[in-house]
């Protein structure tokens, strides 16, 4: 049976109301969908209509595979991020035009890595301008204007040959964005790169990555970022369209968790040691599972979650990862009785002002961070590369201080680092 249905097709005053499977959906001209709405209603394409009168189905359908994105009351939320409207806006745009989403779920997740909340709250502001698109690998495009040598515009020293990597450490940028023009590597709108280029300067596409932003400048109407890391791309030949996901070139630190994350391949915090599963399931007298799980893991050490929870009944599941995180909690709770107490900041600094530690050797083992999630050591390992330099002989003190003023739970890092020491 057919559904009942009002419209009037015109382009830019038309509307389309469908009463289909019990349901009342109404769309506008106004919407990017309207046209597509229109099409499938003509070919009497019932289920193409429907995703179309409500995205929320198609989403769902193209994406159920991806446990860390929900979509409810209308709001889509990814690892528990709310998605910002103008990034919504952007899912219903690449959807209406059969565009793979992905892209945008990459860029969330390179944001979420960005060590500064004010920088991750200003660069979507920043988003608002037109004609800045992201990458297949969720990174963005931007406007940068330079000398006709290639050279920077403000000092004459960093050379923007289409191609160059440029970078300098965070904590060399300024994150007030109250302060117009200051140190940091400056990119921008179309409008803003071409009014700052000079008359025989050149206009280029450059690449960042969202976790090197540090701050959105309000002396432009937020038409240009500060960032500590971008590459040339290619010099201006067309204005960007951000509807359209571009190439990427760049190479950063985090393309390889964000990739695996994204393409659906297990991370070390998404698989299980299949010995210690078989061990439990032998307590608790699951005959049935250990077997199911011994066919399917033979020759494996580990076994991705997503496999697992197939394998077993999912209340059996759930009981394992509550058992899990307990263990996980009280081996915790162990190194934390045998840590020093970190309670006041300049008595961290007196304490161990004669003590350096060596970074080189934390960030090698990220075994021993399992109180971190995968996403937050990529977040604090990336911030401590970039503040400091000499890796081998850090003042402890000083990286105390650091941390604490970017990471919440700064107890547990402190205590971690300590492993490390050395005598200065």
């Amino acid at each position: 049976m057919e559904p009942s249905f009002t419209c009037n097709p015109d382009p830019t005053s038309g509307f389309l109301t469908v009463f289909l499977d019990n349901e009342q959906y109404t769309i506008t001209a106004e919407n990017v969908n309207f046209s597509n709405a229109i099409k499938f209603l003509s070919e009497k394409n019932w289920d193409e209509l429907k995703f179309v009168l409500d995205p929320t189905l198609k989403f769902n359908s193209l994406y159920a595979q991806y446990e860390n994105i929900i979509v409810k009351d209308g709001n889509v939320t990814i690892d528990g991020e709310l998605v910002n409207g103008i990034i919504a806006s952007r899912i219903i745009n690449l959807m209406a035009s059969n565009i793979d989403c992905t892209p945008i779920f990459k860029f969330m997740t390179r944001l979420q890595l960005n060590p500064s909340k004010r920088a991750v709250d200003e660069l979507y502001t920043f988003l608002e301008h037109k004609n800045l698109p992201i990458t297949s690998n969720g990174t963005i495009q931007a406007y940068k204007a330079v000398r006709e040598n290639y050279t920077d515009c403000h000092t004459g020293t960093f050379d923007n040959t289409v191609g160059n990597t440029l970078q300098m450490p965070r904590n060399k940028v300024d994150d007030n964005k109250d302060v117009g023009c200051s140190y940091g590597f400056h990119a921008g709108t179309f409008e803003y790169a071409r009014d700052f280029m000079p008359s025989n300067g050149h206009l280029l596409i450059v690449e960042i990555d969202p976790a090197d932003v540090v701050s959105i400048p309000t002396d432009c109407q937020f038409q240009k970022l500060r960032t500590c890391k971008y590459k040339v791309i290619q010099e201006y030949h067309m204005t960007l369209d951000e509807n359209k996901i571009q190439d990427s070139y760049l190479e950063t630190d985090n393309d390889t968790y964000v990739n695996q994350k994204w393409e659906n391949k297990p991370l070390m915090m998404d698989v299980i040691s299949v010995s210690d599963v078989v061990n439990l399931l032998d307590k608790w007298g699951e005959d049935e599972a250990v077997q199911d799980i011994k066919k399917i893991s033979q020759t494996e050490d580990v076994m991705p979650l997503d496999v697992l929870k197939d394998t077993i009944p999912e209340n059996l599941f759930d009981e394992l990862m509550e058992e899990f995180e307990e263990q996980d909690s009280e081996d915790f709770e162990d190194e934390d009785e045998d840590s020093e107490d970190f309670e006041d900041e300049d008595e961290d600094s007196e304490d161990f002002e004669g003590d350096t530690v060596d970074l080189s050797s934390h960030l090698d083992i990220q075994a021993t961070l399992k109180n971190l999630d995968e996403a937050q050591y990529i977040k604090l390992k990336n911030a401590l590369e970039k503040e400091y330099k000499n890796f081998e002989s850090v003042q402890l003190g000083e990286v105390l201080k650091y941390i604490e003023s970017i990471y919440d739970d700064s107890d547990y890092m402190f205590d971690i680092l300590l492993q490390y020491k050395v005598e200065a």
